[in-house]
């Protein structure tokens, strides 16, 4: 039985000066189910 689709994402993309962080990225979140995107931060000027 297919899951009925809550969240649809499409082709996002992001990025800050002189760095690309998503690059088209694409995903789908289905009814019952639990989703997270997660990354490191990092600084990119240490004190």
């Amino acid at each position: 039985m297919e899951q009925e689709i809550k969240l649809r994402v499409s082709q996002i993309e992001k990025s800050f000066p002189g760095v690309k962080v998503l690059d088209k990225i694409n995903f789908t979140v289905k009814k019952g189910r639990c989703m997270c995107c997660a990354a490191r931060t990092v600084q990119a000027n240490p004190p």
